[in-house]
């Protein structure tokens, strides 16, 4: 990460994963926090998994490992589309449709 334009922009990606993956429970803070924990828990090793696939096709092509934040990036992005779909179906599940 050379300059604050990068450490500003990862830090909005990692909210934004934070934000697609949080749980509201109206006026229930502990639940709110424990479904998100939840929602967090069942999602990131699918994410893990996506990132883990990515990084190795990208080193296999550039010869050379991205760079840490590149990874984080990468991981948020999985997580953030995992996260949006698993709140769709979610949503359908519960019959209130989409």
């Amino acid at each position: 990460m050379e300059n604050l334009k990068d450490k500003v922009s990862l830090i909005l990606v990692v909210l934004a994963y934070l934000l697609f993956n949080l749980r509201y429970a109206p006026g229930r803070g502990v639940d709110t926090l424990t479904a998100t924990a939840l929602q967090l828990l069942s999602t990131a090793p699918f994410a893990a998994g996506c990132t883990i696939f990515t990084v190795a096709i990208l080193q296999r092509v550039s010869e050379s490992r991205p760079p840490w934040d590149r990874v984080v990036r990468i991981f948020c992005t999985y997580g953030i589309l995992i996260g949006f779909i698993y709140a769709l179906y979610e949503h359908a599940s519960r019959g209130q449709g989409i």
